[in-house]
């Protein structure tokens, strides 16, 4: 069952978050000590999204407990006497005392800490909001100014500046000194074609929008840097298909020379080199895979179970004499 938040205390809504953040954080653990170590790039890609998705769905379950309570009936006899004291323990409206408003005067200056921390949520959505605009435009601006040539079927935008190979959306950004000279190497052309073609671009766009919602969330930071480098896995792997290792690990470090990259692009040059490297010249076992993803049934029913929202369902049991 889903739970309705729709009346909300503020204390359930931080409730709620930080079981959305513990739980993300939870998942992304697990594809980094167990999902990541193997060839399962594809795979890891649509699970780190559906683990950024679940992490917000799964504290919403309902999950029903029931408790049984036992109930001794007591046969019920009507003293008048009882009434009578019952009445006589209501306080007359005489005897309470009301508060003068010097004594309430001090509550008036105390902080007000929720007026205060919405207003730095606001302002800090405000900033990742325009942080984003900012860094889509840079990129249309890109396009917009700088000359773009058919490739391959692909859209090649000719940078001024020598700058890293990236992608965005269906555009492949690449300097023009170097186009005019050499043309674009077999495979920073192959790798960044995968980029386009499998849309890793959406991905990246995902979260930077949860970001504006959700800026102190510290899973969705980590989550962006796993997609990012599982991006680069599945690339890599597209052009070790048809490219040696070692010819291939000699063409990404003549080309890491170049500095500057987007934000929201899929960079060729990408810092984690050496985990790339690694993955690149690794193979997994098929049963290692099967018992790594039928460990992840299993682990997706225990986080189920430790965030789901429990509800205590009581079951009354009478008990007769």
């Amino acid at each position: 069952q889903i739970h309705d938040r729709r009346s909300t205390k503020p204390e359930e809504l931080m409730e709620y978050l930080l079981k959305s953040i513990l739980c993300l954080l939870v998942l992304l653990l697990f594809h980094r000590l167990v999902l990541q170590q193997e060839v399962l790039h594809r795979f890891n890609r649509f699970f780190l999204l559906a683990a950024i998705i679940g992490s917000f769905l799964i504290p919403l379950v309902t999950i029903e407990m029931e408790r049984e309570i036992a109930v001794q009936s007591i046969p019920s006899v009507f003293n008048p006497a009882e009434l009578i004291s019952l009445e006589s323990s209501i306080p007359n409206e005489s005897a309470i005392t009301p508060i003068s408003k010097a004594e309430s005067a001090p509550a008036m200056l105390a902080i007000p800490w929720s007026k205060l921390g919405w207003t730095i949520y606001v302002l800090g959505v405000a900033f990742f909001l325009i942080r984003f605009i900012r860094n889509i435009g840079l990129i249309y601006d890109q396009i917009r100014k700088n000359d773009q040539v058919m490739y391959r079927q692909e859209m090649i935008v000719l940078l001024p500046e020598s700058v890293s190979p990236f992608s965005f959306l269906k555009y492949i950004f690449y300097s023009k000194s170097a186009f005019e000279k050499e043309g674009i190497p077999d495979a920073v052309f192959l790798h960044e074609q995968c980029h386009v073609r499998e849309k890793h671009t959406l991905d990246i766009v995902l979260v930077e929008l949860l970001l504006i919602i959700f800026w102190f969330h510290p899973g969705l930071y980590l989550a962006r840097q796993a997609i990012r480098l599982n991006h680069e896995f599945i690339a890599d792997d597209q052009v070790i298909k048809q490219f040696s290792f070692r010819e291939y690990q000699k063409i990404l470090l003549s080309v890491l020379s170049s500095q500057q990259g987007f934000a929201l692009g899929s960079s060729f040059n990408f810092p984690l080199t050496k985990k790339r490297f690694e993955m690149m010249n690794k193979s997994s076992k098929p049963g290692i895979k099967f018992l790594k993803l039928a460990s992840l049934v299993v682990f997706l029913g225990v986080v189920v179970a430790i965030f789901a929202d429990k509800v205590a369902v009581s079951a009354v049991a009478q008990e007769t004499e």
